[in-house]
């Protein structure tokens, strides 16, 4: 490729860039003489805040407890032992010799004279005999009339289911083991008294009622019975 070394022609777009160029330099020159180039830079230089952020560390541990102090072992005592005189027995006694049993010679007894006077008995004065009156004979007792013993029979026909209807249940409200003695009194054909007399008391009263309602016979007529009935009670 060949160089053009002709000579360029000036155009009016080149002289205009130069002029702007110089202005722009005047304009520089201008603002350092009159200070706003030194306000821009204050402007620009503002006031950096810094913080410091201390890093938090943790507590150093606690130092190990000293070693426990170890007391010396204390010697042993030493134990003196003094010996005694061996104390002398006591001297022995001389021996009690007692005194010669010396009884006083007993004194005579006195002499006592006793003079008895013998009077001649005197005589009671006779007393009239006394006049006693006839006692009549008793007469020995009548012999009793002999009795004579008749035994009666006595029927309850049903007996035991009358109480095993009357007396479910009673076991269990109650809960007490236990057995109830009754006398019943049955004349001709009735039960006429009933009396609980022993046993728990809670089934005194489910008991009477129950035997009241027998129909018991004591014979022919009127004839009266008294026996009594025991009624056990126990829980399953």
């Amino acid at each position: 490729m060949a160089l053009d070394y002709r000579p360029r022609v000036n155009t009016p777009g080149r002289w205009a860039g130069i002029a702007a160029v110089l202005l722009l330099h005047a304009l520089v020159l201008w603002a350092l003489v009159s200070g706003l180039a030194r306000q821009v830079v204050e402007r620009v230089r503002e006031p950096i805040e810094m913080a410091i952020i201390t890093e938090r560390r943790e507590p150093p541990p606690p130092p190990p407890p000293p070693p426990p102090e170890l007391k010396p072992p204390t010697p042993p005592r030493e134990v003196r032992v003094t010996e005694r005189a061996p104390v002398p027995p006591p001297a022995p006694l001389p021996p009690v010799v007692p005194p010669p049993d010396v009884r006083p010679p007993a004194a005579p007894a006195p002499v006592v004279q006793a003079i008895v006077q013998e009077r001649a008995p005197e005589r009671a004065p006779e007393r009239p005999a006394e006049s006693r009156p006839a006692v009549a004979p008793v007469p020995a007792p009548a012999p009793a009339p002999a009795v004579s013993r008749q035994e009666v029979a006595l029927v309850c026909p049903g007996y035991k289911d009358i109480l095993q209807s009357a007396l479910a249940g009673v076991v269990d409200r109650v809960g007490i083991d236990g057995d109830v003695t009754v006398q019943l009194v049955v004349r001709g054909q009735e039960v006429v008294d009933v009396k609980a007399l022993s046993g728990p008391r809670e089934y005194f009263r489910p008991v009477v009622g129950a035997v009241r309602r027998f129909r018991c016979s004591a014979g022919a007529g009127d004839a009266q019975v008294t026996t009594t009935l025991t009624v056990g009670f126990k829980l399953e």
